[in-house]
């Protein structure tokens, strides 16, 4: 019950703040919250009406894992609704509305739509994870947001320096979010038997 309310409260404050603004960064402590649940969010509140919510990721394995959770997590098939693109393999349909992709793979999709049109917010995860393909994705990113402003674009890390982020996207918008305050963790001790 209490994580059902706390579930309720951070979908209302993401629902005020990404209406608002058209950017905004979040830092969020440990916690897989950023790449499964904020996805699921913006589309229970209807920004997949709009077009598709993306999600880059900056390995291969976390995008094709994350949307096969995601996947099971809203009860449909990877490949439908929710899906993937990486280098080689495209996993998606015209039916997908949340889509997990490469740094690279949404560079690629700069070249045949260069205003990102079929999308209605952009996800970049794990930000300070800095490469050649996020460098260039933050600067063209930039650029679309300043002259797209349907587009919502979330800059989201664990351990990203927010305050750097923020003045680099025009003064941002911070969202940090403490894990504590949504998830409680149990906590579980094992012993360990001793083989030598």
């Amino acid at each position: 019950m209490e994580k059902r309310k706390l579930r309720d409260s951070m979908i209302s404050c993401l629902v005020y703040n990404v209406m608002l603004l058209d950017l905004i960064t979040i830092c969020i402590h440990l916690s897989s919250l950023h790449r499964t649940q904020i996805p699921q969010f913006l589309h229970e509140i209807g920004y997949s009406e709009l077009g598709k919510i993306g999600c880059t990721q900056p390995r291969r394995v976390a995008a094709m894992s994350v949307a096969a959770r995601v996947a099971t997590e809203m009860n449909v098939r990877l490949g439908q609704e929710v899906g993937y693109s990486i280098r080689f393999e495209n996993c998606t349909s015209k039916k997908t509305v949340i889509q997990y992709m490469t740094d690279g793979m949404l560079l690629r999709e700069f070249l045949t739509e260069p205003d990102l049109a079929s999308y209605s917010c952009l996800i970049i995860d794990e930000a300070h994870e800095r490469t050649l393909h996020t460098d260039i994705l933050f600067g063209l990113v930039k650029d679309i947001v300043r002259f797209r402003s349907d587009l919502k674009l979330i800059i989201s890390s664990a351990t990203l320096d927010a305050e750097k982020f923020s003045k680099y996207f025009d003064d941002a918008s911070i969202f940090m979010i403490p894990v504590s305050d949504f998830l409680c963790v149990k906590k579980m001790s094992f012993s360990v038997p001793r083989h030598f």
